[in-house]
């Protein structure tokens, strides 16, 4: 279950989900998805998106985003939908993604159906109402405002009785944010997303270096918590040194009016190959708790070093040789530094021989396990 799913993404937990749902059918087990109106051929259920669909959410009015938030609460259409999913398709365990819009029904459909459920904490989405702990003008909170606890108060009333006997976690950091709102221990367990192999292309390769400025990588939504502007603020302070900008957004004009960046667009697989093998070094200036963005993985699987910024996740997934270039978040001095720091040694920064780091087929290992522990029955594929 996740709000969206592919083709129709909007960042890494729908393009995780996915994946996820593909590994699942290669071992052999039959999947179906429910959606928030939206998604391919693997949907089985689809409850009606109001007043926007979520992946168009970044240009609605403001009396649209209040509606849609007061219907994320409880939606009866969405319940009503999934329970007849359910009976449908008679899942043994249902495995929930990120369900901003299909409201708390989504996390006590299941377990009131009597069906084992696991759900993965991609973002915030159980204590914010905007699911990424950022006040309204983009500032990341340090403290909870009195409108999320609210929120999350009544979202925890409504799902206590049939809440998720099993949450993983993609991230420590987003393990340690649910453990302070009050999720049981008991409940909580961590599981990194995945490390996929890079996948051979026409002229890639790991010989980076070559005449010229340092070339940086941005891959992302641009938007303001993806901390897009702080990178470009800090371009500007940067001699001999290009960006690469890749994706799509309310940025993308800002993006092009900065000297020495290029904007990209959003790139298929093909596409985000070219890119890697194209950049010298992939910069997260993540301005908000960012759990565990996938792209990190994606470079580390390519041997490609990463500047991040110190918040969320982001510390967690580094390449140990990355650690010096973590920077202070919101701090453009700080990125600066680092930046001129890796253009000095690239060399000193790839990553080396690490402790290996779950590939798919251990990462599902522990999935299933998670499934079993929730009390799905093993059924047969």
């Amino acid at each position: 279950m996740s709000s969206l799913w592919p083709p129709v993404v909007r960042g890494g937990a729908e393009t995780y989900a996915g994946r996820l749902a593909a590994e699942l059918r290669t071992a052999g087990h039959r999947t179906g998805a429910f959606t928030l109106g939206v998604g391919g051929p693997d949907v089985v259920g689809r409850s009606p998106a109001w007043p926007y669909r979520l992946h168009e959410s970044e240009t609605q009015p403001p009396w649209k985003r209040a509606a849609f938030h007061g219907r994320d609460q409880f939606d009866p259409v969405a319940s009503y939908r999934l329970r007849q999913a359910i009976d449908r398709f008679r899942p043994d365990v249902v495995h929930s993604h990120s369900v901003a819009g299909l409201s708390a029904a989504a996390l006590t459909t299941p377990s009131a159906r009597g069906v084992p459920h696991v759900h993965t904490l991609h973002d915030y989405w159980l204590l914010c109402q905007r699911t990424s702990l950022v006040s309204r003008d983009g500032a990341a909170c340090e403290v909870r405002c009195s409108g999320c606890r609210v929120v999350s108060g009544l979202r925890r009333a409504m799902t206590v009785r049939h809440f998720p006997p099993v949450l993983i976690a993609v991230s420590e950091a987003v393990a340690d944010e649910h453990r302070r709102a009050g999720v049981p221990e008991q409940r909580l367990r961590v599981i990194h997303n995945p490390v996929e192999p890079a996948r051979a292309t026409a002229g890639a390769g790991r010989e980076r270096r070559r005449p010229g400025p340092t070339r940086l990588g941005f891959l992302g939504q641009l938007v303001a918590i993806k901390g897009l502007s702080l990178l470009l603020e800090a371009l500007r302070s940067l001699e001999d040194v290009e960006l690469l900008v890749a994706g799509d957004g309310p940025l993308l004009p800002e993006v092009e009016a900065t000297p020495r960046t290029r904007a990209l667009g959003w790139l298929d697989d093909d596409g985000r190959e070219r890119f890697f093998d194209e950049v010298d070094c992939l910069v997260v200036p993540s301005a908000w708790k960012d759990p565990a963005p996938l792209v990190v993985n994606e470079a580390r699987s390519r041997g490609l070093p990463v500047i991040a910024a110190r918040i969320g996740g982001l510390p967690e997934l580094v390449p140990d040789t990355c650690r010096p270039l973590l920077f202070e978040p919101h701090d453009a001095s700080d990125l600066v530094a680092k930046i001129r720091m890796f253009a000095a040694a690239p060399d000193r920064f790839a990553p080396g021989a690490e402790p290996a780091v779950a590939g798919w087929a251990e990462h599902l290992a522990q999935i299933v396990e998670a499934y079993a522990d929730a009390g799905a029955a093993p059924g047969s594929p």
